[in-house]
C-alpha cells in the first residue's frame, strides 16, 4: 500500500520481488499460522525494504542473507496539502461538538498494539479535569469491539467519544482530520505509523509514543508530542502540553519519496 507512490514511478524497473516488511515482520497480525505464514510469505522475495533500523534487524533475524535497504516511511504525496483554516471551520461545524471543544483523532484500524484502551483512559482523566477534551475513534475494529465501548461505558465517556467503526473511504479521509485539533497514535507496539504520516502531510500534531515514534528522523517534524509507551498518565499530559502549546505548522513537511525510490532502484545496481 505504502509503496504504491514509488510503484508507478518505477514501472518496468528489472527488480525480480520486492517485499516491503513494514508489519509483516510481526507474526501476531498473521492470526492464528502466526510466524509459519509470515516466513514463507517473507522467503518469497529478493530484494526487502524497510522503514526503521528496528525492522531491518527483525527481519535480519528471520532471513540472515536478505538483501534490505532502511528508509523512513514518507509523507503520503496525494493529501493535497496542508488543511486551510476554512477546511477547519467546516468541518468541525459538522461534527456538531461544542465551539470550545479540543477534538483528538485516533484513526485506523483498531488492534491491541494500537493502544485505544490507554487513550480511552486518558480521556477520562481529562475530563475528570475538565478538559473539554473530545475523542473521535475512525476505523475498523479488528479486535473485538466491545471491551473498547464497555471500557467506554465503565469510564464515563461516553458522549465524549464518538466511535466510527468502518472504513473510512478516501472522500472522507481529509475532513475527517481537519476536524481534529491533534492525531494520537498511543501505540504500545507495532513499527512506524502511516497514519503519523497522514498527519504530518495535512500538517496536524501529533501525539504518539515512543513505540509509535521508534526508528523516526524527528528532526525532521514539527508539532510532535512524544509520551511514554502504556503510560496513561504521560499520555495525559502530552495531550495537555500539544492542546495548550497548540504547535502551528506553516509548510507541508519536506520528507517525500525519493529515499524509497534511490533505496528501490540501488538494488538494480
Amino acid at each position: 500500500q505504502s509503496l504504491g507512490s514509488a510503484g508507478t514511478l518505477l514501472e518496468g524497473a528489472d527488480l525480480k520481488r520486492l517485499e516491503e516488511a513494514h508489519e509483516a515482520l510481526f507474526k501476531h497480525l498473521w492470526g492464528g499460522q502466526g510466524g509459519k505464514m509470515r516466513d514463507v510469505a517473507l522467503k518469497e522475495a529478493k530484494y526487502y525494504l524497510t522503514h526503521t533500523p528496528a525492522q531491518e534487524r527483525a527481519l535480519l533475524e528471520i532471513i540472515p542473507q536478505a538483501m534490505v535497504k532502511t528508509c523512513p516511511l514518507p509523507v503520503y504525496p496525494d493529501v493535497g496539502g496542508l488543511i486551510t483554516p476554512e477546511e477547519r471551520r467546516a468541518a468541525r461545524q459538522k461534527t456538531g461538538l461544542p465551539d470550545n471543544a479540543s477534538i483528538l483523532l485516533f484513526f485506523g484500524i483498531v488492534r491491541a498494539y494500537k493502544g485505544l484502551m490507554i487513550l480511552l483512559e486518558a480521556i477520562s482523566k481529562l475530563r475528570l479535569r475538565k478538559e473539554p477534551v473530545y475523542l473521535i475513534v475512525a476505523g475498523e475494529f479488528w479486535d473485538k469491539k466491545e471491551p473498547y465501548i464497555d471500557a467506554i461505558t465503565r469510564l464515563g465517556i461516553s458522549e465524549y467519544v464518538l466511535v466510527e467503526d468502518r472504513y473510512i473511504p478516501e472522500e472522507e479521509v481529509r475532513p475527517l482530520f481537519a476536524s481534529a485539533d491533534a492525531v494520537v497514535a498511543p501505540y504500545t507496539g507495532g513499527t512506524q505509523s502511516g497514519i503519523v504520516s497522514l498527519a504530518r502531510g495535512f500538517g496536524l500534531p501529533i501525539v504518539m509514543t515512543d513505540r509509535s515514534a521508534a526508528g523516526m528522523d524527528l528532526s525532521s517534524m514539527d508539532g510532535q508530542t512524544i509520551a511514554p509507551a502504556g503510560d496513561v498518565d504521560g499520555l495525559v499530559n502530552a495531550i495537555l502540553h500539544c492542546l495548550k502549546t497548540q504547535p502551528v505548522i506553516t509548510q507541508q513537511q519536506n520528507i517525500g519519496w525519493q529515499e524509497v525510490i534511490a533505496a528501490i532502484e540501488s538494488f538494480k545496481k
